[in-house]
């Protein structure tokens, strides 16, 4: 083994790579001493067949200090003429030249254009044995592991690999959760490891937490959902109750944090606004309340003429905002924290109508449950700034006999809804793109059906619906998960409780369902294929049988789950799950 020099007119950044002959082919093989992750490859190196990469392993190379073998973790690849480094990000890491030849041949790195990125050159060796005198071996293997250790303490490096593997990663979470990306993404890789594996004690520490005297109707984290490890993160909920009180509970604790004042009526629905530490309830005759999260102090109310029937928080670019849905089919916008009326909207006549709003709150969908009246789509915008005389921006989607909807998380504008056919007697589920479109008129609205696929005749009418990524639909009929494409290519489908499931909570990483079997499953998504493919983890388990009815509700966020757990006594408690990140224990693999 030796270490080769580049010719002066290859790139002066330098790579550390091996070539050797396998089987008759040509392997490149990529070391790294600290890093274990392959991931990082994919940052400077392009390959035409990705699946040809190898799971990182250990390379074996003779070494002449007491007969003893020098182990470096490395990827391995066929090579292949197509495949290409880039040299922006090897000069931004600092890397050395380091090039070791096996079986007479030499990999070389040279960029071809001004993009960066170059191709990877195999050249024989003339004098094999001349350059064998030049370096050692153990000096070759002290190079590289000098070289990698140097590497793995970059900043630029690890700031990547949080970015290339957490899209939701931003500046501002490294500033409140971690002092370096190095910790951050040591930390999460590990939270996301004991979240997938779910050993009780090990992994989590699950606790009950009682304090409402009738039942939960809603929960929503208060709690922003970033990532925290500097020993401060912290996971909070609110919950309302058919005793007339919104309560605030810290997760890990356990414990209660504030209470309201009894309220005139029983609490219906909460929605948060955890930028603003606010919390938004209504109860069941209309009455709108704003409390701050912190301490629990009332800030403002609004009376509608009637109960609600939805209630959507949006914290829209131009400000935060709350849309609310009455039984008699008006819909409302109003300021936030204020709770000024900025319209009002007549959408369905004497209807009680769902609400969803758009991932980036520039849409907002308005249906009512199988209805011949087609469900609408507003520009929320000109719910905002609505002018006198003028209706809100809008349109009608073609369809009716709506039962479910939901929106693509990773699109601006996709929304999925499950339909009746024509003849209304089969289940479609129908995908469609928004825009806005500038005319002598105003502002139009532009929709596009991108897909449409009918459920199986056999699949029970499913009663939750989300969305993940841009493609994919996870249905719950009855007991079962089922996931879809858009085109209507069935994904999986799960039957892992025992009865009927009763809520679903979707986020990039995990799924979890809870069910009236009194246990909640966690699944996680294998981000690596695509479309990404759902595994089924471990149960979490409630209280006793004797006691509980089963959960009716569950949230989660980046550490920690918390589950509605109902009595048979007509009350409710909170079940929480809590992850722990041990920051370098040795039962954690990263």
């Amino acid at each position: 083994m030796a270490l080769v020099e580049p010719s002066r007119g290859a790139e002066s950044v330098r790579c550390p790579h091996v070539g050797t002959r396998v089987g008759g082919q040509l392997c490149l093989i990529l070391f790294s001493e600290a890093l274990k992750a392959s991931s990082l490859w994919r940052f400077i190196v392009e390959s035409p067949g990705s699946s040809a990469w190898c799971q990182p392993s250990s390379i074996p190379t003779e070494g002449s200090g007491q007969g003893g073998r020098h182990h470096f973790p490395a990827l391995v690849s066929l090579w292949s003429p197509g495949m290409r480094l880039h040299s922006r990000l090897l000069r931004s890491w600092g890397l050395h030249a380091v090039g070791l030849p096996f079986g007479g041949a030499v990999a070389e790195f040279k960029p071809q254009d001004g993009s960066g990125w170059g191709p990877i050159r195999v050249k024989p060796l003339t004098s094999i044995s001349t350059l064998r005198t030049r370096v050692s071996q153990d000096q070759t293997c002290h190079l590289l592991t000098q070289v990698w250790n140097e590497v793995s303490g970059t900043k630029e490096l690890w700031r990547q690999l949080c970015l290339r593997r957490w899209s939701s990663c931003k500046t501002s979470q490294m500033t409140l959760g971690t002092q370096t990306w190095k910790e951050y993404y040591l930390c999460r890789s590990e939270l996301e490891f004991r979240m997938e594996c779910g050993r009780p004690e090990k992994d989590f520490i699950c606790k009950a937490i009682a304090g409402h005297t009738g039942e939960i109707d809603e929960l929503a984290y208060i709690s922003t959902k970033e990532c925290r490890f500097d020993g401060q993160e912290k996971s909070m909920v609110c919950t309302v109750s058919s005793d007339s009180t919104v309560r605030a509970w810290d997760v890990q604790e356990g414990t209660e944090i504030w209470s309201s004042p009894l309220q005139p009526a029983a609490l219906v629905n909460v929605v948060t606004f955890p930028r603003l530490q606010l919390a938004i309830t209504v109860d069941e005759r209309g009455l709108i309340k704003v409390w701050g999260a912190e301490n629990g102090w009332e800030q403002a109310s609004f009376r509608l003429p009637t109960f609600s029937s939805a209630l959507q928080a949006c914290d829209h670019p131009e400000g935060p905002f709350l849309l609310v849905a009455c039984a008699e089919g008006f819909l409302y916008a109003l300021t936030v924290p204020q709770l000024q009326l900025r319209s009002r909207t007549r959408v369905f006549p004497s209807s009680p109508t769902s609400l969803l709003c758009s991932p980036d709150c520039q849409w907002v969908f308005a249906s009512t449950q199988n209805s011949d009246l087609g469900p609408k789509v507003f520009h929320t915008r000109s719910l905002l700034c609505l002018v006198e005389d003028e209706p809100p921006v809008s349109t009608t989607l073609p369809i009716w006999l709506t039962s479910r909807a939901c929106w693509a998380p990773d699109e601006t504008a996709r929304l999925m809804v499950t339909h009746r056919n024509d003849n209304g007697m089969q289940l479609v589920i129908t995908t469609y793109e928004l825009r806005t479109k500038q005319s002598r008129e105003g502002v139009d609205v532009m929709v596009q059906q991108m897909a449409s696929f009918l459920l199986p005749n056999s699949m029970i009418p499913p009663h939750l619906m989300k969305g993940h990524g841009s493609q994919v639909i996870l249905l719950v009929s009855g007991s079962e998960l089922a996931l879809f494409t858009i085109h209507g290519v069935q994904l999986a489908a799960f039957q892992d409780h025992q009865r009927p499931i009763t809520s679903m909570w979707v986020d990039q990483s995990r799924v979890i369902t809870a069910s009236f079997d009194l246990s909640l499953r966690v699944y996680v998504w294998n981000k690596e294929t695509k479309p990404p493919v759902l595994k089924s983890c471990y149960h979490l388990l409630g209280g006793s049988h004797r006691w509980a009815s089963g959960f009716t509700h569950v949230e989660g966020d980046s550490m920690s789950i918390v589950g509605v757990e109902a009595r048979n006594i007509g009350t409710s408690i909170l079940r929480s799950y809590c992850f722990k990140v041990q920051r370098g224990s040795d039962d954690c693999i990263n």
